[in-house]
Order: C-alpha cells, then structure tokens, then sequence
C-alpha cells in the first residue's frame, strides 16, 4: 500500500476519534439543555399554582364577604317581622329570609368547593416545588460533573488534534484535499476499502474497469456509487482471468 494512503487511513482513524469525542460533549450539553428546559417546565407550572391558589382565596373571600352581607340582610328581615302587621306582608317577608339562607347554602357549597381546590393546589403546590428543588439540585451537579468530563474530552481532542498535524503533510495537499471534501459531505468514512469488488461505504459493486484500476496501479478513485474515496481492500482482490 502506497504510503500516503497508509498514512491517510491513519489520519481518518483520528478523525472518527475526534468526532466522537466532538458528538459526546454535544450530548453532555443536550443533557443539559433537556434538563434546563425541565425545570423551565417545573417553574411555569409553579407559577401557574401560585396564580390558581391567588384566584381561588379571592373566591373565598368573595363567597364569605357574600354570604355575610345576606345574612346582614336576613338579621334586617327578622327584626322587621315583629314591626308587620299585614299577614301577606308577612308571609312575603319569610320568602325572602327563606330566599336568602338557601342563596347563603348555596354560596357556602360553592365557597367549600372552591376551599377543596385550594387544598388540592397547596398539595400539589408542595410537590411541585420539592420537585423544583430537587432538579435544580440535580442541575447543578451535572454542571459540576459536565465542566470536567468536558475538559477531559478537549485534553483528548487536544492531543488527537496535535498528532493529526504531524501526519497532514505525508498525505499531500491534492489527497488530502480530496479526503477533507468528502469527509465533511458523507457520513461515515471518507476513504473506505474496497472487498471483492464491493465498496465497504455504500456495499454496491463496481465496474470491472474500477476494480482492474483499483487492482493494477494500486491507486486511490472514487465510488462511482457514493463518491467516497476507494482503495484496494485486504485480503487483495483475484486479478481478472486473462484473456484466452
């Protein structure tokens, strides 16, 4: 195998290193991310109990305020009995004491529903926020965590990085020009083998002109299939039959 391909396959090796060690710190921030917009979540939802359980004291109030101004209204009424002497007047004024304490019954049941949700609010009010507290906890750990398993990754690409240099000038420019264009289009390898005739990047089979090229001048084409750069495989590819 021709040197430079030797020292181009080495280099791609260091490549695919460096670009998982590139997609794991982008995990350890989507981690983070995820983890932030969870308790973005947590906070609305907090805040939104806080407002129902503002709304819902309000009602209370309103309800006790409402049944007490009927029940001022009721004590007027019965000292105003004694005072009637007319019986339909009479008569009259018990249908409106009678109209109001079941409008005070009323407001009362309503008052005591509105009371049950207020109690279901502070309960999940509670929980809500040992949730919030836990996760910003949870947050601020991974902080921790991720600030040195990132600067353990960047000492990796570093070094990686620092090593990849000193192999770029055996490729030559032209190859490794070829090599940087289809490996920032393609996912995978750039510079894959081909194996019986079969590139390794996209397994489709290639012409047999391809494979006596590949064959012949052991030299580096290109996929006619995927594009990606083909050399020739081990184990060696049989030469073709000669020609009778």
């Amino acid at each position: 195998m021709r040197d430079d391909l030797k020292t181009l396959l080495e280099l791609q090796e260091l490549d695919l290193k460096i670009k998982a060690h590139e997609e794991e710190k982008a995990g350890i921030r989507r981690s983070l991310e995820e983890l932030n917009e969870k308790i973005k979540a947590e906070e609305e939802t907090l805040a939104r109990l806080r407002e129902e359980g503002k709304k819902e004291t309000v009602q209370i109030k309103e309800r006790e305020l409402e049944a007490e101004e009927k029940r001022i209204q009721i004590d007027k009424y019965e000292k105003q009995l004694f005072q009637i002497k007319n019986n339909r007047e009479y008569q009259a004024l018990l249908d409106e004491i009678r109209g109001l304490k079941a409008d005070i019954e009323n407001i009362e049941d309503a008052a005591l529903e509105v009371m049950e949700e207020l109690e279901a609010n502070r309960a999940g009010l509670k929980a809500e926020e040992e949730r919030l507290s836990r996760d910003r906890e949870k947050l601020r750990a991974r902080e921790e965590e991720a600030v040195r398993e990132i600067a353990r990754i960047d000492a990796g690409i570093e070094r990686l990085s620092s090593e990849r240099q000193t192999l770029i000038p055996g490729v030559g420019q032209e190859l490794f020009g070829k090599y940087c264009r289809i490996r920032d289009h393609k996912p995978g390898r750039a510079l894959v083998p081909v194996v019986s005739q079969v590139c390794q990047g996209c397994d489709m089979r290639l012409t047999a002109q391809v494979n006596n090229d590949l064959y012949k001048e052991d030299c580096v084409l290109y996929c006619e299939n995927c594009g990606r750069l083909i050399y020739l495989g081990k184990p060696p590819l049989s030469p073709p039959p000669a020609a009778e």
